[in-house]
């Protein structure tokens, strides 16, 4: 019998396409998320590089989540990336996230230099890939330095259950916050789980006043939908179970947790995205604490 929140979790297919990664969020995948959230390995330098040679704007909201992939040094990027926000240069060789405004003119992205395979996030606040039909953004002029602020290259640590655990980032990574991007309104963090985390379950039965997206990524570009790991959920009491990467949308209200991991086989992340606060006191996970 099917559950009432089955729908919730997208798992991303096992089939292999030629695309190195997919979508884990979409008004297409969950009726009525209003979020599209696309992942990519860049597993070489891209061709075309620049990837995105033409300036664009959105509507809405939008984080780009680019990450390094190595669980014991995550912020490592393992490339050279140069982008520009409104008439500033993003540069960075490390795990960066960059909060782009409604408006606000993006593009130019090139990779200068490439190391190892590494991760991006494309997470639109917005259930389309692209604008609603209809839709053209207004251009947000901005001043040379305005959009620095944006761009998160250095981490918070700052959640971190309130017992001893092993196997896992803690204190977690936290990359979006209103105390790192004043006003975005969005409290983003993640975990390396790099062994059979001790103890397995984390998190008490909780819920909050807002939207919530766990995303569970695994770490193998040659085969992106596999977890290396199976973790059992709750969500609405029903009992959810993955071992490939997946989305939860967690809607405001519904009571989850606890997690737990029953199997494991390689490094993964664990990602979480509080909707409509970006204050660590309303954002921390159930249990947790600030460091």
């Amino acid at each position: 019998m099917a559950g009432k929140y089955d729908q919730n979790m997208i798992k991303m297919p096992r089939k292999k396409s030629e695309f190195p990664g997919g979508w884990l969020m979409s008004d297409e995948l969950l009726p009525g998320c209003d979020m599209n959230i696309m992942f990519s390995w860049i597993k070489s330098k891209p061709k075309p590089n620049p990837m995105h040679l033409a300036m664009e704007a959105h509507s809405y909201p939008e984080i780009i989540f680019t990450l390094g992939m190595d669980p014991q040094n995550p912020e490592y990027l393992g490339g050279e990336i140069e982008g520009w926000t409104g008439q500033d240069r993003n540069y960075t060789t490390r795990t960066t996230a960059l909060w782009i405004p409604e408006g606000v003119e993006h593009g130019k992205v090139s990779w200068k230099n490439f190391e190892k395979p590494h991760m991006q996030l494309a997470i639109k606040f917005n259930g389309d890939f692209q604008e609603k039909k209809g839709v053209k953004p207004r251009i947000v002029a901005t001043r040379p330095g305005e959009c620095v602020k944006y761009m998160v290259e250095k981490p918070l640590r700052e959640v971190e259950p309130p017992f001893k655990i092993t196997g896992r980032t803690n204190p977690t990574l936290t990359y979006m916050s209103n105390k790192l991007v004043p006003g975005c309104n969005t409290y983003l963090e993640y975990m390396w789980v790099w062994e059979m985390p001790s103890p397995a379950s984390i998190e008490g039965s909780h819920a909050h006043d807002y939207n919530e997206i766990v995303l569970n990524i695994g770490s193998d570009p040659e085969n992106p939908a596999d977890l290396g790991a199976e973790i059992e959920a709750y969500l609405g009491g029903e009992k959810q179970v993955t071992d490939q990467t997946s989305a939860v949308f967690i809607p405001k209200g519904v009571k989850h947790g606890p997690v737990k991991w029953t199997k494991f086989t390689r490094p993964h992340i664990q990602m979480s995205i509080m909707l409509g606060t970006g204050d660590f006191a309303e954002a921390t996970p159930g249990g947790h604490k600030a460091k």
